[in-house]
């Protein structure tokens, strides 16, 4: 008779913890291990939208301000171009203001036609023109106020 109690030893396998388990069958009490999360992959592939995202928006709003910056340096230089202009200064007096006014200078027809809002020490109006090669004066145009369309070069 053997010295071990009832119940336990090789020829009781009710009450072994870890039953045999022919080759091949994993033998993990704990069942078989999980597979692995790809949440790591979604994190990566997340990250990498992002910086893509921030870059293309990044780039666009450079490239959107230095266009308004350019044209209202253009504005600017338009603005000194027209001080002496002898139409401008009778319906709008002193230049004070001048800024591109983007909207209605998409909406015009012609493409090379750019809006500029203006506001002179009289009164205030917009001159619609063509720019020269340089984009520091107009090589045609005119005022519109409140008080009509009016050339800006009547001897052309």
């Amino acid at each position: 008779m053997s010295s071990v109690p009832p119940g336990f030893g090789p020829s009781s396998p009710g009450n072994n913890p870890y039953p045999y388990q022919p080759p091949g069958q994993f033998s993990d009490p704990y069942g078989p291990p999980q597979p692995k999360s790809n949440s790591s992959i979604i994190w990566i592939v997340g990250i990498v939208i992002g910086v893509i995202g921030l870059g293309g928006l990044l780039a666009c709003g450079c490239c959107g301000g230095l266009t308004f910056f350019g044209m209202n340096v253009a504005a600017d230089q338009v603005a000194d171009s027209l001080r002496d202009n002898p139409v401008v200064v009778e319906h709008l007096g002193e230049i004070k203001e001048c800024n591109w006014n983007v909207g209605e200078s998409f909406q015009h027809d012609d493409d090379d036609v750019m809006v500029f809002d203006v506001e002179g020490s009289q009164g205030s109006g917009k001159i619609i023109g063509e720019l020269n090669d340089n984009s520091d004066g107009l090589i045609s145009g005119h005022l519109e106020t409140t008080n009509g369309t009016f050339d800006l070069f009547p001897e052309q």
